[in-house]
């Protein structure tokens, strides 16, 4: 799942999921700081794996190769 409005919605979802158990892969384009709090949030309160993408804007990018072995279970890639 793919979410970003600059108002923390991606967090929340981020959060939501990671409450379920899922991993979470934050991607974001410019507050890494956000992306890194919000990883390590879902990783302490949760237990889960959480990993944050610098993301690129480019209309030509059809896809993002994501770094996702991160164990068995379930990964959502949320945006920040």
């Amino acid at each position: 799942m793919e979410l970003s409005d600059g108002r923390g919605l991606g967090a929340v979802v981020a959060e939501k999921f990671a409450a379920e158990g899922s991993n979470v892969a934050i991607n974001y384009f410019s507050n890494v700081g956000r992306a890194k709090e919000t990883a390590a949030k879902v990783e302490k309160d949760y237990g889960v794996k959480a990993i944050i993408i610098q993301g690129v804007r480019d209309p030509q990018c059809q896809h993002a190769k994501l770094p996702l072995n991160m164990g068995q279970g379930k990964v959502v890639l949320t945006l920040i």
